[in-house]
């Protein structure tokens, strides 16, 4: 359930939140995913302004709406499997050694693979125990993001360039 991973990993999650929001400026158009990671980075969009928020997290619309922050829902199905996201046409996300992007749950790498075509910026946020690591559906490659960022030095695959190492 949601509730159980927001608290996996919770430091290493706030740690990989405060790299993240380094690359957002006002007035930006966030997408946020319905995962925990990118829910960590919602708590601290408040301290910025004009900033809108695209999601399919329902935790994370919620939470945005009580800080007074413009979010905008994708709309879709509530996930049987998943249910505190929408869905259309994950729990753990996984990056394998030859830098391929997994997720366990299909229905949201729709949703997923459209806000990497229509993001500027793409970035990949991932606690280090998800290194190495496979789940059953493949969101994208690692050249389809700009940056990874983790509260782990990466694997040495990662191309050192699109390192962001959260302390």
């Amino acid at each position: 359930s949601f509730t159980f991973r927001i608290h996996q990993n919770s430091f290493e999650k706030k740690k990989i939140a405060l790299a993240a929001i380094k690359l957002i400026k006002n007035g930006d158009i966030i997408f946020l995913d319905g995962s925990t990671s990118a829910y960590s980075v919602a708590e601290y969009l408040n301290e910025f302004e004009n900033v809108k928020v695209i999601t399919n997290g329902i935790e994370t619309i919620s939470l945005l709406s009580k800080n007074k922050i413009a979010a905008y829902s994708t709309g879709g199905q509530i996930s049987a499997e998943n249910p505190s996201v929408l869905t259309g046409r994950y729990a753990e996300q996984a990056m394998s050694a030859n830098g391929e992007i997994y997720d366990c749950f299909e229905n949201e790498n729709f949703i997923r693979r459209a806000m990497i075509r229509n993001a500027k910026l793409k970035v990949f946020l991932c606690d280090g125990t998800k290194f190495n690591k496979t789940s059953p559906y493949r969101l994208c490659s690692l050249s389809d993001v700009d940056y990874v960022i983790s509260n782990q030095p990466p694997p040495d695959f990662i191309p050192q360039s699109k390192i962001v190492v959260s302390m």
